[in-house]
């Protein structure tokens, strides 16, 4: 157990008796703003004392995560500093203790991090592994699920997640010794297996209110354990007059008819919208947090947005809406991590107490340049959209099928030749002998990647975002064996099965594959990833990324290209990724911003930044 200093007149008398040395000295106490967090207080230098150690801590000098503690008191030492514990601090501490006592369940070896959290989560009714992916959300919920059956706390699991991480996910309770199946097919077959009353249920969301009937007789009366993987499928922003969907409302009614545990579960909540993060908390309210910790909707904006206003917008059916527009305050927002601080764990790879149990991964922005067809038929369509724009004016014209048009251009002009959207039909009338003549550079690039991956007797994971006008256009061109992966067309069973088979056949190089496999795969066979295009969202690029860096990868020099074609759309979509990433860090706690950007167009939806996104400098 850490001392705790008596009282700061000893402390006084200690540094007056030459016994502690007020150059070193860090006075720790209980933030008087955040119950049950650490305030650091150095006597000299705290901006250098920040500067030094600023990946434990907020600007305020707060303690990020309490599980990182000993290993900061440990470095302060090591570095002279002499860290005495004020007498607030005791309750806080005594929990420390207890969470960091070993916790052995049968077939798991847990890292350090990952027990602390757990034995948080089996204390609360409500707990949100806030984790990187690949750092053992899903392996720790099916371990805790385990040991609180073994309580007898538990009567049933109810695990949710997005279709094709199903089957994942019934394996680690699996590997759990846990009665768990995946209830799909007809409604006759699932309401079978329903009443054949198995420990756990794995169940897309969609679940919750087509077979909510079943569902209900299942947990009346019961002790219930809900696992909401990829929580961000139920969750809802009310800044634009969102409503909750059909699966939010189904699992709120099913939450009030038994005793409820919820471990809600996701590394990439926020996507640009702190308010998405704030909705995650609206999940505890059923369950002893009458009062969610961060206030309000409008108390979270009047608190955390330097600037609201409305925009108008026109969908492409011809019909204008209204959209609000933050600018978010990114210094306030890093107090939220401490507001929450007793609901949920933040952990990533980069953390201290974290970053020794993974191999790393580098992410390289690989430049495409277009060809000079390419680049005649991109000047085409924003010329075309520039004159639309400027004869109708911003609140007539519709840019968004100019702005797709160009990102398909980006990645294959083949799409333009198939595309719906008027620009690439207009294209395919004034100029179809440019689009039959124009190759995909882009693609050629990739080809090179991945030759060269497969001579080194590796694999690669190529995510793109599109489909019909993307993946299956690109597929028949790709020099490598290779596996298909996607959603709407392919069956749960084939997606697993191009999985497994990317997994164990030697002569398989390439999973390709659209963003449905951008969340819950784990996909460790693989040293690479190239992402086809950059996302919008950073989140999702994370997302993306994270399939081969894992808490069990095994393989060095993991690498996430990002293709990205110059001077394009391209390039002011990676730019806006980059500043959503420093909206996302600043809310989770995951990563102090060394810099915070003003842009307005990085804080608001893709829609709202098309104009930008096509025109670029046209708009200065």
């Amino acid at each position: 157990m850490y001392a705790i200093t008596p009282d700061l007149n000893t402390l006084v008398g200690q540094v007056e008796r030459g016994e502690a040395d007020i150059e070193k000295l860090v006075v720790i106490e209980e933030s008087p703003d955040y119950p049950g967090t650490l305030l650091f207080q150095p006597v000299r230098n705290r901006q250098d004392f920040f500067n030094r150690y600023h990946s434990w801590f907020s600007h305020r000098l707060v303690l990020n995560e309490l599980y990182s503690l000993p290993s900061l008191v440990d470095k302060l030492c090591e570095d002279g500093y002499e860290p005495v514990f004020g007498p607030s601090c005791e309750a806080t501490l005594v929990n420390l203790m207890r969470w960091w006592v070993p916790l052995h369940i049968d077939g798991y070896d847990l890292h350090p991090f990952q027990q602390f959290g757990l034995r948080r989560a089996l204390e609360s009714g409500f707990w949100f592994w806030n984790w990187s992916t690949g750092s053992g959300k899903s392996f720790c919920s099916a371990a805790g699920a385990r040991e609180l059956f073994d309580r007898d706390e538990i009567d049933l699991v109810i695990a949710a997640t997005m279709s094709k991480s199903k089957e994942d996910l019934r394996r680690f309770f699996e590997h759990a010794k846990i009665d768990a199946v995946v209830n799909d097919g007809t409604k006759a077959k699932r309401r079978k297996v329903y009443a054949e009353n198995h420990a756990c249920y794995v169940i897309n969301y969609e679940r919750f209110w087509v077979d909510y009937d079943e569902l209900a007789a299942l947990c009346k009366d019961q002790r219930v354990l809900f696992v909401l993987d990829e929580v961000h499928k139920i969750i809802y922003s009310p800044l634009n007059k969102g409503t909750p969907n059909k699966a939010r409302r189904a699992y709120e009614h099913l939450s009030r008819l038994c005793y409820p545990k919820v471990w809600p579960m996701s590394a990439s909540v926020v996507n640009g919208n702190p308010l998405r993060f704030r909705d995650v908390f609206s999940l505890a309210n059923n369950f002893g947090h009458p009062d969610h910790p961060l206030g309000t909707p409008r108390e979270f904006l009047d608190r955390y947005a330097s600037e609201i206003k409305d925009l108008l917008l026109e969908q492409p059916s011809g019909a204008v809406f209204s959209l609000t527009v933050v600018k978010w305050d990114t210094p306030k927002l890093t107090e939220i991590r401490h507001r929450v601080e007793n609901l949920t764990q933040a952990v990533r790879k980069t953390d201290p107490g974290v970053r020794e149990y993974f191999k790393g991964i580098q992410t390289v922005v690989e430049p495409v340049q277009f060809s000079p067809q390419e680049r005649e038929l991109a000047d085409f369509i924003v010329d075309r959209a520039w004159d639309a724009w400027c004869d109708r004016g911003a609140a007539s014209v519709n840019l968004g099928p100019y702005y797709t048009c160009l990102r398909l251009l980006c990645n294959t002009p083949e799409a333009l030749r198939v595309t719906e959207f008027q620009p690439g039909k207009d294209l395919m009338e004034a100029r179809a002998e440019l689009v039959a003549r124009a190759s995909s550079t882009k693609l050629a690039k990739l080809n090179e990647m991945l030759e060269i991956i497969r001579e080194s007797g590796d694999k690669v994971v190529v995510f793109t975002h599109w489909t019909s006008l993307g993946l299956h256009l690109i597929a028949p061109h790709i020099s490598v064996p290779h596996v298909l992966h996607f959603g709407v067309g392919q069956t749960d069973t084939e997606s697993q099965e191009a999985k497994e088979r990317f997994m164990t056949d030697p002569e398989i190089t390439c999973f390709l594959s659209s963003d449905a496999g951008s969340h819950g795969l784990n996909l460790t066979a693989a040293r690479y990833v190239i992402q086809y295009e950059p996302t919008y969202s950073y989140d999702d690029g994370m997302q993306r990324a994270s399939r081969i860096d894992r808490a069990d990868s095994h393989l060095d020099g993991l690498t996430n290209y990002v293709m990205v074609t110059e001077d394009s759309v391209e390039e002011r979509v990676w730019n806006i990724q980059q500043d959503r990433r420093v909206i996302s860090s600043a809310t989770q706690g995951t990563e102090e911003p060394l810099s915070y950007s003003n842009r307005e167009r990085a804080l608001a939806t893709e829609a709202a930044n098309i104009p930008w996104l096509i025109f670029g400098d046209r708009m200065l």
